[in-house]
């Protein structure tokens, strides 16, 4: 099937053969310069489709919205064929009701052909990212929801003729993850027989303090699946010697470095086998981790500062959004304290942008991000970064 063979492209043209019955009386107005479309009833009781030309054309045709839907109707009212009915609601839509008859000879033969879908003239290359859970922890039900409806969305992108890669982004670097490291660790010596305490969230200790007394962080992770994780990490030979060594030698920050890169492993793989089991499957891991490691963030930033979108403050760097539609004055991304840089620079890169010296990290057409309605801030950032880059 044709993108111009859909069910709303057949009633657009019945529309465009009604206006050129219609502005024969209107010798001085030109086809071209009248708009006109179609798009799906809000409210299901108007009918199938509606159109406002008649409102968004008045002024051109010089004459009432109501008398020019009044006329469309009567034109569009002979394609008995294609309408069960046709009718206008003030203040100037006509409404299109498909006839029940046409409607069934149109699936039998899309079923017939085995042509269920339409396929676009002009495929695209289009990167798909959906799910992205934190890898501080298991699935929770939000990111199900959110690999039901990107898998959806995938499928159906794919159905009509795009190359769609899907894409699963992973959150392994910055504060929180390294913080899920320390906490993992702290378990590991648990096990093996040092005492920890919990530290209060209105304490300043220092990380190096914390990692030394065996302090469970205030804002680190007390599920038992990190208890689970230390036992497994302990039953590995290889790790379980490494670990070992290094609190032999008290190198308790270098340890709580690779507890992140094994905990957030381990959570990996169990998220992996929950969207295995319900069929949902990646042409891509992602790992923020990479962008950090090869320097590509820090070149965004030089870029950004280059063209004077960043500030500092109170040894934070924020982008300058004082002359974007935003109030906000700005959104931090980076501490000046030890390589502490936060995950909200990594979507700068993830953006196809005219910046010439960043290299994306993926390549496409579109790219496509499926976000919980719960971080509209998320959706603000990302359309605001892409005009900065612009």
């Amino acid at each position: 099937m044709k993108e111009n063979e859909t069910l709303k492209q057949i009633v657009l043209k019945s529309l465009e053969e009604g206006v050129d019955s219609l502005i024969v009386s209107f010798p001085d107005v030109e086809k071209s310069s009248l708009r006109i479309k179609i798009e799906y009833s809000r409210d299901e009781k108007f009918g199938d489709y509606s159109t406002s030309f008649s409102l968004e054309n008045s002024k051109l045709l010089k004459r009432n919205p109501i008398q020019v839907s009044k006329e469309l109707v009567e034109i569009l009212q002979k394609r008995t064929d294609l309408f069960e009915k046709v009718d206008f609601t003030p203040p100037g839509f006509v409404n299109f009701k498909i006839s029940p008859s046409y409607l069934l000879e149109y699936i039998e033969k899309s079923i017939l052909s085995g042509d269920h879908f339409p396929k676009v003239e002009h495929p695209l290359k289009i990167n798909l990212e959906f799910v992205s859970a934190n890898p501080t922890g298991p699935l929770n039900i939000v990111s199900a929801r959110a690999a039901a409806n990107g898998d959806t969305m995938a499928s159906l992108l794919k159905a009509i003729g795009h190359n769609v890669d899907k894409e699963f982004y992973i959150n392994d670097y910055g504060n929180q993850v390294f913080l899920l490291g320390v906490s993992t660790l702290v378990r590991i010596r648990e096990i093996k027989g040092e005492f920890s305490t919990r530290q209060e969230a209105d304490d300043t200790t220092p990380i190096d303090t914390i990692l030394e007394k065996n302090i469970l962080p205030a804002e680190g992770y007390r599920g038992e699946y990190i208890k689970d994780i230390a036992n497994a990490l302990l039953n590995e030979p290889k790790k379980s010697s490494q670990i070992e060594t290094l609190l032999k030698e008290k190198k308790y920050r270098e340890l709580a470095e690779l507890c992140s890169i094994w905990t957030v492993e381990n959570n990996l793989d169990w998220q992996r086998k929950d969207l295995d089991s319900f069929g949902v499957e990646f042409d891509n891991y992602f790992r923020e981790r990479t962008l950090h490691e090869s320097d590509k963030v820090l070149a965004v930033m030089k870029d950004l500062e280059r063209a004077g979108k960043i500030f500092e403050e109170d040894g934070k760097k924020y982008f300058d959004l004082r002359n974007t539609e935003t109030t906000r004055i700005g959104s931090w991304f980076e501490t000046t304290e030890d390589r502490r840089i936060y995950s909200r620079i990594s979507l700068i890169i993830r953006i196809k942008s005219s910046v010439d010296t960043i290299e994306s990290t993926i390549s496409g057409d579109r790219i496509i991000m499926v976000i919980s309605r719960d971080f509209p801030e998320r959706y603000k950032l990302l359309d605001i970064k892409r005009k900065i880059l612009k």
